[in-house]
């Protein structure tokens, strides 16, 4: 069993009868919060820096169960779970092809658990075929949630499901610094590295990615993520994460970055209207310079510090259950 903070725990396992109907359940923890998806449904799109903090979180969680040799397959908005502490915790880990039943857009059902996942946040080697993917599938859809989180909506909210299939495979999405004023340069460079289409162009690890995003907390978080960081300490929570190496190089990379205002305090600014805007205290081109070499410098180094996890081996045949579907996406892809 996973046992991790991040993680939803499940305390059993079973099934029922009911007459030729075959239930199958989990008991699981109790979570007393929100999805971040109805999160975003009712309060709109999230601070930058709490969208960080949540996904680092995650990528804390789904860390741990890659290292136990388990890939999500359907990270997305409405399976991580946000309590009245600000803990992120991932939910149905692993458990698409038996828990999809209501979702009218799970692959799950319309190709018969040959694809498993969401539409909207599927990594596009993940639509060829679910069951010979990596860790990496998971960082792709991390991403597009964190995407969601910034700007409302996923990657691709428009046409059919082949065709949003087809997108994360063959397009780029809207640039978010185009959907949302404000969110700040190197977040947006992290989401987009996170969201590469090819596998090796992506952070290796999610434990690679939670630092990427704990760099840019330290360096530019400010006081709201000390608020959060606050709140997690208090419930015993460690904010750096179970990997220490996590914390010590955000402190790091914040300490070869100047501070600078919060990304809240430099939306204001951005979005103001024109008559009422305060013009910002120049800062020496040196400063900049520093800042963007001391940050920019660590999330390039994360690659070559991490290796990704072998693929799990198949878990069904490789037998196309939709075949013109399956060899239409594995074509186009290079495959």
């Amino acid at each position: 069993a996973l046992d991790h903070p991040n993680i939803v725990r499940a305390y059993d396992v079973d099934h029922e009868s009911d007459g030729n109907v075959e239930i199958h359940f989990l008991v699981m923890e109790y979570v007393d919060g929100s999805s971040l998806l109805d999160l975003v449904n009712r309060d709109g799109p999230m601070d930058p820096v709490m969208a960080a903090e949540y996904v680092r979180q995650a990528a804390m969680g789904l860390e741990h169960a890659h290292r136990a040799g388990l890939i999500h397959r359907d990270v997305k908005p409405g399976n991580l779970l946000v309590d009245a502490s600000g803990v992120v915790k991932v939910m149905d880990l692993g458990l698409a092809r038996f828990f999809a039943g209501e979702d009218k857009e799970s692959l799950t059902i319309q190709y018969d658990e040959k694809v498993l996942g969401t539409a909207d946040y599927l990594a596009p080697e993940q639509a060829v075929d679910s069951h010979s993917i990596d860790a990496r599938a998971d960082i792709y859809s991390l991403g597009c949630t964190l995407y969601f989180l910034l700007c409302g909506h996923p990657p691709f909210q428009t046409g059919t499901l082949p065709q949003r299939l087809m997108a994360h495979q063959t397009k780029e999405p809207a640039p978010l610094e185009q959907e949302r004023t404000g969110i700040p340069p190197h977040l947006i460079e992290i989401v987009r590295k996170m969201m590469a289409k090819k596998p090796d162009e992506r952070y290796p690890t999610a434990a690679a990615t939670a630092e990427a995003l704990a760099a840019w907390l330290y360096a530019e978080g400010g006081a709201t993520w000390e608020a959060l960081r606050s709140r997690l300490t208090a419930v015993g929570i460690d904010p750096g994460g179970s990997s220490s190496n996590v914390d010590q190089k955000g402190r790091e990379a914040a300490a070869a970055s100047p501070s600078k205002s919060s990304p809240r305090e430099e939306s204001k600014r951005v979005t103001k209207p024109k008559s009422q805007a305060t013009p910002a205290a120049p800062q020496p081109a040196a400063a900049a310079a520093g800042e963007d070499e001391g940050l920019g410098a660590f999330l390039a180094g994360l690659s070559a510090t991490d290796q990704a996890p072998p693929a799990p081996a198949p878990q069904e045949s490789d037998v196309p259950l939709v075949a013109e579907d399956s060899a239409s996406l594995g074509s186009r892809s290079g495959k």
